[in-house]
């Protein structure tokens, strides 16, 4: 293959790889919503075994989400030379996921303390 038809394939590549990530940090944006409206419900009348189930399994999948799309953006980054024009587009990702990773974990504290202060009997 020629050096012309080898960058047009690199290109295509890595912004299909972007894409991707765009996806999976929307998919990341719904679970952790999800979670944090559900964490809203720890500790009232509607606080059930099914609740922290649900809290669990949602937890489990923004968790695969996120294992998931930082290996996907670390890669994309480490191998994208400066001044491409997907580059500014995965920093802008990474950024994005961190901030969701932050928020995140706030509401797993959250929960945390609740499920401490309101214990199922």
């Amino acid at each position: 293959m020629n050096h012309w038809r080898q960058s047009v394939v690199e290109i295509q590549t890595r912004k299909r790889q972007v894409n991707e990530c765009e996806r999976a940090q929307a998919a990341l944006s719904k679970v952790t919503a999800c979670f944090q409206q559900m964490a809203n419900f720890l500790g009232s009348n509607m606080d059930r075994s099914f609740l922290r189930e649900e809290l669990e399994e949602t937890r489990t999948a923004a968790h695969k989400i996120c294992s998931g799309l930082h290996r996907r953006l670390l890669s994309l980054l480490t191998e994208m030379e400066q001044g491409q024009e997907d580059k500014e587009q995965a920093e802008r990702l990474w950024v994005i996921f961190l901030s969701s990773l932050e928020n995140f974990q706030q509401d797993l504290q959250k929960v945390k303390v609740l499920r401490e202060l309101f214990p199922l009997i």
